[in-house]
This record gives structure tokens, C-alpha cells and sequence, in this order.
């Protein structure tokens, strides 16, 4: 069983060994042989990395082989990749109706990018698994349709994980299907201490690339425009560092 996750961006935990985030070249190593990371790409790894990280490594444990499907590629869904396919696995399907985040999860990693809005995912995703479906399946938009679709989409004794938020339902398959197959739905939220750390060790050592999710950097003193930004989605932000 996962330990306990914590809340990011909660004020008593913005003090851990903070010796270990700062604003230093990548990979660049202390007295001691720890890594450095710079501050930017350690803000963006609190949720933004580590609740992809927590709920794939951890309550779904995908195995290096096994195939996922990734139904939302954004913030997280994106990120969702790359730890894929740092945990091995063999095949990465990737789901959302943005074109553009399609591009990116390809550049990321994924093997096969899907359209829901040009053809159904559930037929595409076992068509290319050869009738079997995928072994995992991580949502992360929190979409009654989505978390559907992920259960439909996955094999026999197949593992659906969500970490979305959002206000629908959770609506499935018959009782009769989801019996049979096996599925085990599971939720995941946020990430742990050891989380953090974890993904700090991998960042410096150039196993994860972060660098790039920061698309956009502003001064605090145009912090509102950095919301701006984000809320309107101008540029198509994947994160936005605000910096002192």
C-alpha cells in the first residue's frame, strides 16, 4: 500500500532539505554527492510531476513491459509520459482532442497519439494492443467519459488509476463486464516527501527532462500577467515559473 500522500504547496512542507533546490545548472553536484536541480524546474515538480509519479509508480505500480494508456495530456498527462517510460513501459497510448498536446506527448515519448474526437478510443486502443487492451490505464482529467473509457480500454485484470479532479460521477461499465475483467479502479491524489525526493535524484541525473515543461518564465512583479496566461491559455502554457 502507497504511504500516505501530502498536500503539495502546504506551508510546513515547503522547508524540506531545501539544500537540495536551488538555482544551479542541472546536474551540478555538492559536497556530499547530491544533486542540484534548478529552483524552477524543483517548483514544477511538486504536483505537476509527483502526482503523475505517485500514482503510476505507486497504486497502479506499472511494471517495465506493460502497456498504458494516458487519457489527458496535459499538465500532469504529459508528464505522465515521460515517467512511463522511465518505469519501462512498452507501449504509451496517449488520449485527448488536442491536437497540439497530441505533438507534445509524441515528442515525449508516446508511442500512439489518439483523437477522441476523430475516432474512439477504446476500438484504437485495443486494435492496438491486438484485441487485448492495455494493461494500465491513467486518467487525468476526472471525466465521467474518460474514466469510462479507461475501464473499458484496459485487459483482463487490468489496472485504471485516477487522478483527475473534477465534479462528475464516476459512471463505468455493467457490473457483469467489470466482474469479469477484473479491473481494479483505483483513485490517487497528490504525492509523498519521498516522491519529491525521488523525482529530484532523477531530474539531476538527466533521467527526466523538465526543463522544457517551463514554457513560460515571468518577474513576480508580472505575476498577473503570468495568471493571465494560464487562466486563457495564451501560448498554450504546459507551467509558468514565477521568479523573484
Amino acid at each position: 500500500m502507497p504511504s500516505a500522500p501530502i498536500a503539495w504547496g502546504a506551508p510546513r512542507y515547503e522547508r524540506w532539505r531545501r539544500e537540495r533546490v536551488r538555482d544551479r545548472p542541472l546536474g551540478e553536484r555538492r559536497r556530499g554527492g547530491d544533486y542540484l536541480v534548478p529552483f524552477t524546474v524543483g517548483a514544477i515538480i511538486t504536483d505537476a510531476v509527483a502526482t503523475p509519479f505517485y500514482a503510476i509508480s505507486e497504486w497502479v505500480a506499472l511494471r517495465a513491459g506493460e502497456t498504458i494508456a494516458i487519457f489527458g495530456v496535459g499538465g500532469l498527462g504529459l508528464h505522465a509520459v515521460q515517467i512511463a517510460r522511465l518505469l519501462g513501459a512498452h507501449k504509451i497510448i496517449v488520449v485527448d482532442p488536442r491536437d497540439g498536446q497530441l505533438e507534445r506527448a509524441t515528442q515525449m515519448g508516446a508511442d500512439l497519439t489518439i483523437n477522441p474526437q476523430e475516432t474512439s478510443p477504446v476500438e484504437a486502443i485495443t486494435e492496438a494492443t491486438g484485441g487485448l487492451g492495455v494493461d494500465v490505464a491513467a486518467e487525468f482529467v476526472e471525466l465521467k467519459e474518460t474514466v469510462a473509457q479507461g475501464v473499458e480500454s484496459v485487459a483482463m485484470g487490468g489496472r485504471v488509476v485516477v487522478a483527475g479532479l473534477g465534479p462528475d460521477p464516476i459512471e463505468t461499465v455493467p457490473p457483469t463486464e467489470f466482474v469479469r475483467k477484473q479491473v481494479s479502479l483505483l483513485g490517487s491524489y497528490a504525492f509523498t516527501k519521498r516522491n519529491i525526493e525521488q523525482l529530484v535524484d532523477l531530474t539531476a541525473a538527466g533521467k527526466l527532462n523538465l526543463e522544457e515543461s517551463i514554457t513560460h518564465t515571468f518577474p513576480l512583479e508580472e505575476v498577473n500577467t503570468a495568471l493571465e496566461y494560464l487562466h486563457e491559455k495564451i501560448e498554450d502554457p504546459i507551467r509558468i515559473a514565477v521568479t523573484l
